[in-house]
């Protein structure tokens, strides 16, 4: 099971939404871009604040608890 954040890590709204699912992410380095795997993006609702969230983070997380502000409560 998957548990999606439940705050912002910026301003902690808690109306936070996936972006694009099939969304690609990359990074460049000395000029070349680089495909990142393993991220979701998220945004939330008050500011349009983007993160991003590590998917083995949010499989791994316990049922009982919750990801709030990319670290485990």
């Amino acid at each position: 099971m998957m548990l999606l954040p439940e705050t912002c890590p910026v301003c902690n709204c808690y109306r936070v939404q996936p972006v694009l699912d099939e969304m690609r992410i990359s990074a460049s380095r000395n000029g070349e871009a680089h495909d990142v795997g393993g991220l979701l993006a998220f945004a939330c609702e008050d500011k349009a604040h983007i993160f991003f969230v590590r998917v083995a983070d949010l499989e791994s997380a316990p049922t009982e608890k919750r990801i709030v502000t990319g670290q485990l409560s």
